[in-house]
């Protein structure tokens, strides 16, 4: 009995981490859905200095969101941009920060579809240019929130990339943390 029990919660387990897996999209498909219009925001999780030096294009940098605590969520992705029916590609330099991020946003009940845009260097590895310019592109869905708003044109963000001052860097564990702990030691006990 013990054993069925445990061999249950194993395959529901196995099930529940199989559907949180995060879909990582190749160059190619990301390229494409750029072009296609899909995607509401991309995020560049990089430091500002390699956002400046290279971005892909319509790329919306956030200094710090790697090391912010979330909730809150920054301005430019509250907007219009957390609920279910935005897509949103996060990217790094090869991936592994943008995943991340992803895991950090998804802990914390952010609601939009996030992909896995990998890094600037599979990017440039595929074929595709980075832009050189210091302009951060305000993501679409915050711009269309904006205008449901006022009914006003917004105009692109030209002057800089956005900078957040993060100033708490606590390490305090996330939700989807404290659930994983849980499920831990859950499961230690039943053995």
């Amino acid at each position: 009995m013990s054993k069925s029990i445990t061999l249950i919660a194993f395959v529901l387990l196995s099930l529940f981490l199989s559907s949180t897996a995060q879909q990582r999209i190749k160059p190619d498909e990301f390229f494409q859905g750029l072009q296609n219009g899909d995607y509401d925001a991309v995020i560049d999780v990089r430091n500002e200095e390699d956002f400046l030096n290279g971005h892909i294009p319509g790329a919306t940098y956030i200094d710090g969101l790697p090391r912010m605590t979330l909730p809150p969520f920054p301005e430019l992705l509250q907007e219009g941009c957390n609920n279910s029916e935005k897509v949103i590609v996060v990217y790094c330099y090869s991936g592994g920060r943008a995943a991340s991020v992803i895991q950090k946003l998804i802990d914390a009940g952010y609601q939009a579809t996030l992909l896995n845009g990998q890094g600037a260097s599979q990017w440039t590895n595929a074929g595709y240019e980075l832009v050189k310019s210091a302009d951060s592109a305000n993501p679409k869905c915050f711009q269309e929130s904006r205008q449901d708003d006022s009914n006003t044109d917004i105009e692109p963000n030209t002057s800089s990339p956005v900078t957040i001052d993060v100033t708490d860097t606590s390490a305090a564990m996330s939700g989807g943390t404290k659930y994983w702990s849980f499920i831990l030691v859950f499961f230690s006990l039943m053995l």
